[in-house]
């Protein structure tokens, strides 16, 4: 050190050299310091929520910090416990436009809306027991011609035929029926009558109930040698043309006739069952007077009902899509949402410790060649 002292070269080198190892020793404590902090804390973004069925940014972003061993946890999709129908994650998989969801049988009670990456549809299937006539019992009123509201009218030429709101006492309840009346008759087999079209469910039972009467001039039925009768029939092609039916489909209604103006007329009921094989039928009911008979006839109508399944449209869920555009099953899609762990994500400690060992191996080389040039220098001297 005294050689140094009176050389004043040797200790500027010298001193050169020891503040060049202060300056890498401080440089490699800021290095460290910058590098922790940028491995322990990542900024992230909030997820998108979703308004009014559209997509709306996160306002704020989130930092999430963590110790430098920690581990940190990546969100996984997981089936809702209480939900009947399954989480809708935030990002949903893209469906390829040829792909076909496949539907499974949840009754839904909302629209259809996006379910986990499949789409809802709407599926016709038959519901509880329901009365399908409208207006059955003909108290909804009637229209100009007299026929009551959602009924229509059908008769042939040759007769008279007048629709009209029939009244107490030929009615079974409330206020009024309907009354078809023939008269004129100048031909035999003369027709008139109503029919309405109803939608059912095929393979299943219903039930039709008429009540109805029959009054004629002649008021006996050996006497007009039954000549005043009523005919129904089901038409399962729901057509609206009574002369297309085959005779074979109009059933006789088993009601004899009464005298025209009796005060103690008798309604009589009439009840069968059957069942359709299409999802739409006709009912048509008509009148009938068997003979060329020019005197009055009145058939009196009230309380149709045709019971049974009602159409119903319900929801139904298709399974949520695959990353490739495929539809999962129900039970692949609830595996696939399962949380199977969480993968673990962080700063790369390996990395860090390689970079620390060549910073001091460099550290090294530089202290080895201060000492070699003060060492020199001392030789010199």
């Amino acid at each position: 050190m005294k050689a140094l002292k009176g050389n004043k070269r040797a200790m500027i080198a010298a001193a050169s050299m020891v503040g060049m190892l202060v300056f890498c020793m401080i440089g490699f404590l800021i290095y460290s310091i910058a590098t922790n902090s940028g491995a322990s804390a990542k900024t992230v973004a909030s997820p998108t929520a979703k308004k009014d069925g559209a997509t709306q940014p996160a306002s704020k972003e989130t930092t999430v910090a963590s110790k430098e061993k920690e581990a940190t946890p990546t969100a996984t999709q997981v089936i809702s416990k209480e939900a009947s129908s399954l989480v809708v994650p935030t990002e949903t998989p893209k469906a390829k436009s040829e792909a076909k969801p496949t539907a499974t049988s949840v009754i839904k009670n909302s629209s259809p809306q996006r379910v986990g990456g499949g789409v809802t549809v709407t599926k016709t299937v038959a519901g509880p027991p329901s009365q399908l006539f409208l207006n059955g019992d003909f108290e909804g009123g009637f229209s100009e011609t007299g026929v009551a509201l959602n009924w229509y009218s059908f008769q042939n030429d040759g007769v008279a035929a007048i629709f009209s709101p029939e009244m107490t006492p030929y009615i079974d309840s409330g206020q009024r029926g309907q009354r078809l009346t023939l008269v004129q008759a100048t031909q035999p087999d003369r027709y008139a009558g109503l029919y309405q079209q109803v939608t059912v469910v095929p393979s299943q039972t219903y039930t039709l109930s008429l009540r109805g009467q029959i009054r004629s001039a002649i008021g006996d039925i050996k006497k007009s040698s039954y000549g005043y009768r009523m005919q129904y029939a089901i038409d399962d092609t729901a057509g609206t043309n009574w002369q297309a039916l085959k005779p074979t489909a109009w059933l006789e209604l088993p009601w004899d006739e009464q005298p025209l103006y009796t005060a103690e007329a008798t309604l009589f009921n009439y009840t069968t069952h059957f069942t359709p094989t299409s999802n739409k039928l006709t009912l048509f009911i008509r009148a009938w007077n068997k003979w060329a008979d020019r005197n009055e006839a009145q058939y009196s109508l009230d309380n149709f009902s045709l019971v049974g399944p009602k159409m119903v449209e319900i929801i139904v869920d298709t399974a949520p899509l695959s990353d490739t555009g495929t539809a999962f099953t129900p039970s692949e899609a609830k595996d696939s949402l399962v949380n199977k762990g969480l993968p673990v994500t962080g700063s790369n400690t390996s990395s860090l410790l390689s970079n620390t060992g060549r910073l001091w191996a460099g550290l090294l080389v530089v202290l080895f060649l201060s000492a070699g040039a003060i060492y020199r220098l001392k030789r010199e001297r």
